[in-house]
């Protein structure tokens, strides 16, 4: 299934991103930045079902059986079968990043639990899946070249392997923990107002030059996203917590 980028943005795409299941209402992402929200969701019905399931024993077993399928999509689905493929991941658009998730249980059990040789491994196994998963044949991917690309995520594996052996507390204080805490509402805020709003309208309609233009952009996204954090999604976490 796929959305369609020329649906009409109205007061029904408005509301169906408010489900945050627009991509299968087929309904165009009112921020771009949005374009995660249904694998995310569809990551943690699963982890919710393998927990009403009692399977959480298992997470490493089912995670690796999620490997095998890319393994088999990569050398034989994708060319014998690309119809059958392109409908699974479509319908199902988490399979295109089971190896980032699993990565990140992995990285979960290094840093809480147990520091197993094995976890390295199925971290390795990871990103040498993903890498090639998304690879297409041309060389390109998400409009980069695969070695850029890979290169990249290699560095981000890179630092999470560092964090989960301690080896990033020199980079603690109250100014990264701040913008810690604050992350994910700026993704959001800064998508949307920053570089689609506040920029353009502060260059063609005062007048400012583009450095100026981002750098107060840039100041009102954390702002708000400040605001958000610590007035209303924390508090509101904290009153679910104590409900549930």
């Amino acid at each position: 299934m796929h959305y369609s980028k020329n649906a009409a943005f109205d007061k029904w795409g408005c509301l169906a991103n408010l489900t945050m299941i627009q991509y299968y209402l087929n309904r165009y992402d009112i921020n771009g930045a949005y374009w995660s929200l249904v694998i995310e969701l569809l990551f943690y019905a699963n982890i919710l079902l393998i927990y009403l399931l009692k399977k959480l024993d298992k997470i490493e077993i089912i995670g690796y059986t999620g490997l095998a399928y890319v393994l088999i999509n990569c050398l034989i689905i994708r060319y014998y079968f690309p119809s059958l493929s392109k409908t699974i991941e479509n319908a199902f658009p988490l399979v295109n990043y089971i190896p980032l998730f699993f990565a990140g249980i992995f990285f979960y059990k290094l840093k809480f639990e147990e520091k197993s040789f094995r976890h390295y491994l199925g971290i390795g196994a990871c990103y040498i899946l993903h890498c090639f998963y998304k690879y297409d044949g041309s060389g390109i991917v998400y409009k980069i070249d695969f070695y850029t690309y890979a290169g990249m995520l290699g560095i981000y594996f890179l630092l999470f392997i560092l964090y989960v052996n301690n080896k990033l507390l020199f980079i603690v204080s109250k100014f990264t923990l701040f913008f810690g805490a604050i992350s994910y509402a700026l993704y959001l805020i800064s998508a949307a107002f920053g570089n689609k709003l506040f920029i353009p309208s502060l260059i063609e309609s005062f007048g400012f030059s583009f450095i100026p233009a981002a750098l107060i952009a840039f100041a009102f996204s954390v702002g708000l996203s400040a605001l958000v954090t610590f007035y209303f999604e924390r508090p509101l976490i904290q009153y679910f917590k104590k409900r549930i």
